[in-house]
């Protein structure tokens, strides 16, 4: 999954890879966004460290605005030569995963 969503460009989010695989499954994709965390269960810590991560990546993004991060091609990863997302999405079955 991770070579998959490298490889996608680089404007797809989350949501547009989880449409793609609906699309290509066959299923019915129903996204959820609860504004607040049910924390039903998991331990305070948790809940508290969840919860904050989700501001700040909200804010920030993942790399907190970081120049120092760097891209996968950056990084030396031959994107030409991953498999597209879409490609990997059809021939992947998908067994026990649903």
């Amino acid at each position: 999954m991770v070579k998959a969503l490298v490889s996608a460009p680089p404007t797809t989010t989350i949501l547009d890879f989880w449409r793609l695989w609906a699309e290509i499954k066959g299923v019915e994709l129903v996204v959820q966004v609860d504004k607040v965390f049910h924390a039903a269960g998991v331990p305070e810590w948790m809940a508290r460290e969840i919860h904050e991560s989700k501001l700040y990546v909200s804010k920030y993004g993942w790399a907190g605005g970081d120049p120092e991060v760097k891209k996968p091609e950056e990084a030396g990863v031959e994107m030409d030569k991953l498999m597209d997302v879409e490609q990997y999405m059809r021939e992947e079955s998908y067994k026990g995963f649903m």
